[in-house]
């Protein structure tokens, strides 16, 4: 359905066409990988890369581009819903489901001293805040909807960290793709795409 990657310590893939509860997934070797200059391992700013493949991915009724906020963009606060995948435990299976925009200083009383939210970072949860996506799927997408073409899906955001899994209650920490655009913009450039 979307766009989405994955890593394994043998290949380092992207994986299309990957629809909730199927296994027809295309893959494609990522020949480079530019991630962000200040980002630190165990530390959510600046979780953030771009992944270059081998060939061009043919876009089909399954497979198909999302868009990339516009720069200086904000997440869709209060009512906000997203949609996020993941792959529970060691299945295969894609799972889609739908998560709530915490607000910023929330989900800061809730992460206390584990982590500084910035604005570089939002947090999303199942039933307003209660429950993530679970620590073991980093990457992920979470895409929305514009009111301004509610038609179109968009990369709010991607899996960055979490504290445990839905149990805890802890949201799920997002890469807010907004604010890195100038980075993502600026990289695309300077290396010819």
């Amino acid at each position: 359905m979307l766009f989405t990657h994955s890593a394994t310590e043998r290949r380092r893939v992207v994986e299309v066409g990957a629809q909730p509860g199927d296994d027809n997934s295309k893959y494609y070797d990522v020949t480079s990988v530019i991630v962000h200059e200040r980002y630190r391992l165990n530390d959510p700013n600046n979780d953030i890369a771009l992944l270059v493949v081998n060939s061009t991915i043919p876009l089909s009724d399954k497979i198909r581009p999302v868009a990339l906020p516009p720069i200086g963009s904000t997440v869709p606060g209060n009512n906000g819903r997203f949609v996020s995948f993941r792959r529970p435990g060691n299945s295969q299976k894609l799972q889609e489901f739908s998560v709530d925009y915490v607000n910023a200083t929330v989900c800061q009383e809730m992460y206390g001293s584990i982590f500084n939210i910035t604005e570089d970072m939002f947090c999303a949860g199942l039933s307003a805040g209660v429950g993530q996506t679970c620590q073991a799927t980093p990457g992920m997408p979470l895409v929305g909807y514009s009111q301004n073409a509610p038609s179109t899906p968009v990369l709010y955001g991607i899996t960055s960290f979490g504290v445990g899994s839905v149990m805890e209650g802890f949201p799920g920490l997002y890469v807010n793709v907004a604010a890195f655009r100038p980075w993502i913009d600026a990289k695309l450039r300077e290396n010819g795409y």
